[in-house]
């Protein structure tokens, strides 16, 4: 290969080799310039740049594109610089199939991976749904590779949204999720985690989801377990809670050496009571609600045992073993009713036994004066008119009434028996 060109000595030391015509200039076999470490430059120029390769050497620089700082790529011996002055510049690395496989935004810096368009600081990209990214780690050998390599500890998934895994080796914790306020005493209403769920608003943005609509969920894999509704509502063992906190099966609560309390406070008309509802088919014999304790710690031995009260001393009712007492809880010993207090009745009591415990009067002239207090008022009895022995908070002993009634018959048989005889 032939060419015209000139060595031209330049105004300093070195030399120049300048084409006359356009062409190539070749060197065959080896070459060596500068054998002996001078700080020297070699520069190259294109058509239009003073500079469009430069070696440096007093920096021991290879530069492309200037012979200062800003240089398109700076190669040193400690450091590697491209776009060393900053200029509005994109960089980007093709591999096969990916014409954008790293791309760095020269406008703002971001960096994308598989785009060419990154709109975060780093953007990855991926046509379809898979893998988008994976975290891995030496230390991690673990047997999930029919899902992703072992070694791989975390993996972004992308399936018509994000899906996020953590895999562990052996028996450690696959996924660790931990939020921390940096006060010593952080406002109460302030959480340390947050969890938002919402839906798209019909426009370009975001609303919160509707009452009946899902908010969370907790899977046992595939099983719902725990089911968040967009009204607030919980659902344990249920994805439909109907109620503010809805249990499908037993509730335990051990560990707690206080009182376990079901409370509803609050002192508004317009507060409804604590209502306890069981609801079965109408031939199903089994019991509706039943209050149990056990005497063993362990549910083995099991005691029914029901105590109501409005906040005072003693218990209003009380049922133990079968046995109710009412105004306290101490039952009688070998009765299954025990009623610390008087009975209002309305309408009729049955009984085949009763223990008699009837007040007596004292004397025949108590018994007479006890019948003639029975006086009427307006088609009833006159409770003002009673004498004492008869007489009881809101109306009359009976029993001290039969007694009476008992002695003034008995005399009168008395008396009639007498005047036969004569």
């Amino acid at each position: 290969m032939s060419a015209s060109f000139i060595v031209q000595p330049p105004a300093g030391d070195g030399f120049k080799i300048v084409l006359t015509t356009a062409g190539t200039f070749e060197i065959s076999g080896q070459v060596v310039s500068n054998e002996a470490g001078a700080d020297v430059d070699h520069r190259f120029e294109g058509d239009t740049a003073t500079s469009l390769v430069v070696i440096d050497g007093g920096l021991d620089a290879f530069q492309i594109g200037t012979t200062v700082a800003g240089a398109i790529a700076d190669f040193r011996a400690a450091s590697i610089v491209l776009n060393e002055g900053g200029a509005d510049m994109d960089i980007r690395f093709e591999a096969v199939g990916q014409p954008s496989a790293m791309f760095i935004q020269g406008s703002d810096g971001f960096v994308g991976i598989g785009t060419a368009g990154p709109g975060a600081p780093l953007e990855v990209s991926r046509s379809g749904a898979g893998d988008n990214l994976w975290l891995g780690s030496s230390a991690i050998s673990h047997g999930f590779t029919a899902v992703v390599p072992t070694g791989i500890f975390a993996q972004f998934y992308a399936n018509n949204g994000l899906l996020l895994r953590g895999f562990a080796d052996g028996d450690n914790t696959a996924f660790t999720f931990e939020g921390y306020i940096d006060s010593a005493d952080p406002a109460d209403t302030t959480p340390a985690i947050v969890m938002t769920g919402g839906k798209w608003n019909g426009a370009t943005s975001t609303a919160p989801l509707e009452a009946s609509e899902t908010v969370w969920q907790l899977r046992n894999f595939i099983t719902p377990a725990v089911t968040v509704l967009g009204s607030g509502n919980v659902g344990i063992g249920t994805g439909t809670p109907s109620e503010t906190l809805q249990v499908v099966g037993n509730i335990d609560l051990t560990g707690v050496a206080a009182a376990q309390i079901l409370s509803r406070t609050g002192s508004s008309p317009t507060y409804g009571p604590l209502v306890i509802r069981f609801a079965n088919a109408p031939s199903a014999n089994v019991e509706g609600i039943v209050f149990r304790t056990s005497t063993d710690g362990t549910h083995t031995t099991s005691t029914d045992r029901l105590t109501i009260n409005d906040g005072a001393a003693t218990a209003n009712i009380a049922f133990q073993n079968s046995v109710v007492i009412i105004g306290g809880t101490s039952p009688q010993s070998g009765y299954e009713l025990t009623v610390n207090n008087d009975i209002y009745a309305v309408g009729n009591v049955s009984a085949l036994t009763i223990t008699d415990r009837t007040d007596y009067p004292e004397s025949l002239t108590q018994a007479y004066r006890a019948v003639k207090s029975l006086r009427g008022k307006a088609g009833k009895l006159d409770h003002d008119k009673l004498d004492p022995f008869v007489k009881a908070r809101d109306g009359r002993n009976l029993s001290a009434l039969v007694s009476a009634q008992a002695e003034v018959i008995k005399d009168l048989i008395a008396r009639v028996d007498t005047l036969e005889a004569a």
